[in-house]
């Protein structure tokens, strides 16, 4: 015999509970007590629907995500939006729960993260994908570890940067200078002017 359904509703407000206690406390004041009676709730409703406090937690910031836009065709550009934009909407305690599901080699907290950064991280993968269909990626390019890398920047406040507002566009070149990117109006740093000139080049393996 099938058990009840879960009442949306239900789940609604325990997300609102928990991102408005995020905000206010940050990870580690967050309890399942205090999202409970937030939300109106029995705390057995909880347990119904999340394992424990970091699927709850990363729950609550996912469902603050928004779709990304589509791939413009402008690699650095995408990737440069992805990362900013979702970082945007993370905000502090939402990049707190984030870096307290990297800690540890815990299962549970590996699952709630992938949960998290799915979206983030087809979207990458589709927009990596797309540079390499137009060939401004070689085809040995490792697709799987840059957007590792790119994911791992949204544990990097932009505040804690030395140019905050360009924030994060130096180290996504990092990343599409080591996949051997080749374009045309790729950014290249002059040496002792400071400014920037234009230039093509070529990247062997």
């Amino acid at each position: 015999m099938a058990g009840r359904p879960r009442d949306p509703v239900g789940t609604t407000a325990i997300l609102a509970a928990a991102v408005s206690l995020l905000r206010e406390r940050g990870y580690a004041g967050l309890t399942l007590d205090d999202v409970a009676r937030a939300a109106g709730v029995g705390k057995s409703s909880l347990y119904t629907r999340f394992s424990g406090k970091e699927e709850l937690a990363a729950a609550a910031v996912a469902s603050l995500q928004r779709d990304l836009p589509p791939p413009t065709g402008e690699l650095r550009r995408d990737l440069c939006v992805a990362v900013r934009e979702t970082r945007g909407r993370l905000g502090s305690s939402g990049a707190e729960v984030l870096a307290a599901l990297v800690a540890p080699a815990d299962p549970v907290r590996a699952e709630a993260r992938r949960r998290l950064l799915a979206p983030l991280e087809s979207s990458m993968r589709r927009t990596l994908e797309l540079a390499q269909t137009r060939r401004e990626l070689p085809e040995w390019a490792d697709l799987a570890a840059a957007v590792s890398l790119l994911l791992g920047l949204l544990l990097s406040p932009p505040g804690d940067q030395p140019d905050a507002s360009g924030w994060p566009d130096p180290a996504v070149d990092v990343v599409l200078r080591g996949l051997g990117w080749f374009n045309a109006a790729a950014p290249s740093r002059t040496g002792s002017g400071g400014g920037q000139s234009r230039q093509r080049s070529t990247v062997s393996r």
